[in-house]
């Protein structure tokens, strides 16, 4: 049997997503699949079954909708999660010029550079960023599918 489509989770681009609008993590979904010894838990998978899905299903990455403060929207993506506003869970990510930018980082936050790099190619500052509405469509997932990053984190 051969294998399907694999992604690095960091090589993910804004295509894959439109492409596949729902992805899964092969490190906890696939164990019994005989290519599962190639991945690892930063790789994913197109899902390929019914949807919506469950986030107590697994770890999927669904298309979504981001809006900035200004107004300006954007192509992202985040985690399904069972409790609201669960940003640990859903790490929102932004396409900006087919880079992914995430807003959580996790214990030690999201470097400076990666916050001005953003900042840079959108050519706004903090203040037509923050906050950001992040909306994945309802017919990909029964989870929380919305979230409001308020800042860095």
């Amino acid at each position: 049997m051969s294998s399907p489509l694999l992604k690095r989770f960091g090589d993910l681009s804004l295509s894959d997503l439109q492409t596949h609008r729902v992805w899964v993590s092969c490190h906890v979904m696939d164990y019994d699949e005989p290519w599962y010894e190639g991945t690892d838990e930063e790789t994913f998978r197109p899902w390929d079954r019914a949807l919506p899905v469950e986030p107590v299903d697994g770890m999927f990455l669904v298309l979504a909708d981001a809006t900035f403060s200004d107004g300006t929207r954007g192509p992202a993506f985040l985690t399904p999660a069972v409790r609201a506003n669960d940003l640990g869970t859903m790490q929102p990510h932004v396409f900006v010029d087919d880079r992914p930018f995430g807003f959580w980082g996790g214990v030690i936050g999201v470097p400076e550079e990666d916050r001005q790099r953003l900042l840079n190619t959108l050519g706004k500052g903090h203040g037509d960023v923050f906050p950001i509405r992040f909306v994945a469509r309802s017919d990909l997932t029964n989870g929380e599918r919305s979230v409001v990053v308020t800042d860095w984190l």
